[in-house]
């Protein structure tokens, strides 16, 4: 009997998805609609997962093994011609907790304040309803915050456990992430 791990299993998840199951499509630019729906944030090559950390006030958010069972954000369109979002922790019944920058560094921390947007830049976004919509939405997207500083993978595969930081924009690969619907 052979067991794949999960971290194994999604790259190749995320092939199948992109090739066969989600209708993107390349875009100049797409600023993705999750119709309220939880999503799992992924690495551009699958072996990273945002994890929510704990999910209190002042916490750093770090990475986790990838596992696309369930979404841990939800990506909320603010409304704003800027096309910025809010990105706040799923299941939290008072749906209070913001993603930002933390007080003394550039890890990413949650706050209780609605004030920080971040935009979310992608260049593939899917062509379907999100609220019936299973695998990738939306790949190669730049996440910045308001102070115009880009979220980057910075650490090396597998790294589950390191704090996920904002740094200075350069239009890298490790700057690209992919937003899945579970």
């Amino acid at each position: 009997m052979v067991f794949l791990s999960t971290a194994s299993l999604f790259p190749a998840f995320l092939a199948f998805t992109v090739a066969v199951a989600t209708p993107l499509q390349a875009r100049t630019d797409c600023h993705p609609n999750f119709s309220g729906r939880a999503v799992s944030i992924y690495s551009a090559d699958g072996t990273l997962e945002w994890g929510q950390g704990t999910a209190e006030v002042g916490r750093a958010l770090a990475y986790q093994a990838p596992s696309s069972d369930h979404g841990e954000f939800k990506t909320e369109f603010t409304g704003d011609a800027d096309s910025t979002y809010y990105i706040k922790a799923a299941d939290i019944p008072a749906n209070n907790l913001y993603l930002s920058q933390g007080p003394r560094s550039n890890i990413l921390a949650w706050t209780d304040s609605p004030t920080p947007r971040h935009s979310i830049t992608c260049s593939s976004c899917a062509n379907a309803d999100a609220s019936t919509f299973h695998g990738v939405y939306a790949s190669g997207c730049t996440i910045k915050n308001p102070n115009g500083l880009c979220i980057k993978d910075s650490v090396a595969a597998g790294s589950v456990g390191e704090f996920i930081r904002f740094f200075d924009c350069e239009d890298v690969p490790e700057e690209k992430w992919s937003f899945v619907l579970a």
